[in-house]
């Protein structure tokens, strides 16, 4: 058999990989196929290199999207996983979809047969609301995530989140969480943070160099990031852009001192990060307006594209070096600041507008009524989150590197720790796992139970399914507000603390509640406080859901 190459898509590339596994464990022996699995959001990088792409159901919404994506690379064909399948990890099952996706005839047949079970579907409240939502909504939130300027913004921050891991961890080595009561070795474990702080004085230069060069400069990350991204999607030269948009930000950051010869890394951090991504995307914007009036320096045919390359944004980039000095100058003659501080000063009351109670459990909410619909809440909002939430944790990050109080809340995952992966993936996990009855539910928690607790939910969403599930959205709801509020109200008290290191989002809820925070006790005691109240909400509505695919199996059984 020749080769084929199949790439599963989803929101991360996380639980499509789970899949991928149990799919390579049940090929044929005569099947020499190549199976990967990525985020969807990289998709436009990879396509061409596959013959199948397989669609996870919470992104069904991009499915004309890929379809479209695909029809530019000839013959590719867009699959997407029916949900059963998907929640159960089958591997089995999904190989027989791609093998009868092979057979033009079969294809016919099943596409048909799929028509005629989905005309045959019951028209309920729940289903007519779900049309409703598909119709109307998912394509205003589809366009709006997929506006080129957040996208790319969106994009171009996911990138340098490694960055902002070490830069944290940095943080967290050179400045230990030893509160200012412990001044004697009174027992084992002051001893060790006493230790530590000591280690931490005498090596501080050293620890904090990786921060510094990390979130200390993070709007040179951002900028690059952006611009690439950006340039990514008009398929223009993305490095030559991203240097472009590099030099402008620099020029105009006023982090020069010329009488020193030095650079002043404040004037790179999280407080200039918004100038940065909007200097990105306008320096990328008039190149790409210089590009497609064919304003640039011509070179012969016979000159290779990586030479010619910086050359055709030649033109563009003086232009942009000019623009950008004589409006920075301009701006801080009148005003004594220029473009970066302007932005910041028109950022700054947003960043606390948004980290306010009240949007905090707007958009998490939103979030939830989502994935309540079977699409990828996370996903759909991350296009406006991202940067909010990037810039507060640099700002944070700043903020414990300098001994200061920390200003943001609304920083990092924090709604998603304190939010849907405390409650869904930890509290309503172990009620599956530990007390459930339901020989449907005991089976698919042997599958979904470990992911889950690593923040991969999707077999439970679509497994259950929590899809158009009220047993599940209302008591996660009620968690997502009490956890939130609760922990609003305690770190705005300083009682608990507040998120200032990025972590992968595999890590558990209670334990990214500690590290994420720089080992903040009270902040673990309070997720660990949070997860038994959640446990307790979710247990009637569980226990009743339970009963009743207790009830179908036993009818089930009955008819038999």
């Amino acid at each position: 058999m020749d080769k084929v190459s199949i790439l599963l898509v989803c929101a991360g590339g996380n639980s499509t990989s789970i899949l991928v596994r149990d799919m390579q464990r049940n090929l044929k022996e005569n099947e020499t196929w190549h199976i990967d699995a990525d985020a969807v959001e990289n998709l436009h990088n990879v396509i061409g290199k596959y013959d199948y792409i397989l669609v996870a159901p919470q992104i069904q919404f991009r499915f004309a999207e890929i379809e479209q994506m695909a029809s530019e690379f000839g013959d590719i064909k867009v699959i997407l996983i029916p949900s059963s399948d998907f929640a159960s990890c089958d591997g089995r099952r999904i190989n027989d979809l791609v093998r009868r996706s092979m057979t033009p005839l079969a294809s016919e047949i099943e596409r048909g047969s799929k028509k005629m079970s989905e005309s045959s579907k019951t028209n309920g409240l729940m289903e007519k609301l779900s049309d409703w939502m598909m119709e109307k909504l998912v394509p205003v939130a589809n366009k709006i995530g997929n506006q080129r300027h957040l996208a790319a913004v969106r994009d171009g921050l996911t990138i340098i989140i490694p960055a902002t891991i070490v830069g944290g961890f940095a943080i967290l080595l050179a400045v230990p969480p030893v509160p200012a009561s412990i001044t004697e070795p009174s027992n084992f474990f002051y001893a060790f943070l006493l230790a530590w702080k000591s280690w931490a004085a005498a090596n501080s230069a050293i620890l904090m160099t990786p921060y510094h060069f990390t979130i200390g400069i993070i709007s040179l990350y951002a900028v690059c990031g952006v611009s690439y991204m950006l340039a990514s999607h008009y398929k223009m030269n993305s490095l030559n852009n991203m240097v472009s948009a590099l030099l402008v930000y620099l020029i105009i950051s006023g982090s020069l001192d010329v009488a020193n010869g030095t650079l002043t890394i404040g004037r790179l951090g999280a407080g200039y990060m918004f100038a940065a991504m909007i200097t990105g995307i306008l320096v990328v914007e008039i190149t790409h307006a210089f590009d497609v009036h064919n304003i640039k320096v011509k070179l012969p045919a016979s000159v290779p594209p990586n030479v010619a390359g910086p050359f055709n944004v030649l033109i563009a980039l003086v232009f942009n070096v000019v623009l950008f000095s004589i409006v920075n100058a301009l701006l801080t003659s009148f005003t004594g600041g220029g473009i970066p501080d302007l932005i910041y000063t028109i950022f700054t009351p947003l960043m606390h507008a948004t980290g306010s109670l009240p949007s905090i459990l707007i958009l998490s909410t939103l979030s939830r009524l989502f994935w309540f619909f079977g699409i990828h809440g996370d996903n759909m909002m991350s296009a406006v989150t991202t940067p909010i939430t990037t810039a507060a944790i640099a700002a944070n990050a700043e903020a414990m590197a300098a001994g200061q109080p920390l200003p943001y809340i609304y920083a990092g995952a924090i709604t998603a720790i304190f939010g849907g992966w405390l409650a869904g993936n930890c509290a309503m996990n172990i009620y599956l796992l530990l007390f459930a009855k339901s020989s449907r539910i005991r089976s698919l928690s042997k599958v979904a139970a470990v992911p889950a607790f690593f923040n991969i939910a999707e077999p439970y969403v679509f497994g259950l399914p929590e899809v158009l599930n009220l047993y599940f959205f209302i008591p996660s709801t009620i968690c997502n507000i009490l956890n939130i509020t609760v922990y609003y109200f305690l770190a705005s008290a300083n009682i608990v603390g507040r998120v200032y290191i990025s972590m992968p989002f595999t890590t558990p809820a209670p334990l990214q509640a500690f590290l994420a925070t720089g080992g903040n006790v009270p902040a673990l005691l309070l997720s660990l406080a949070l997860l038994a109240v959640d446990f307790v909400i979710f247990f009637p509505f569980l226990k009743a859901y339970d009963n009743s695919i207790i009830a179908e199996e036993k009818e089930a059984a009955n008819n038999k």
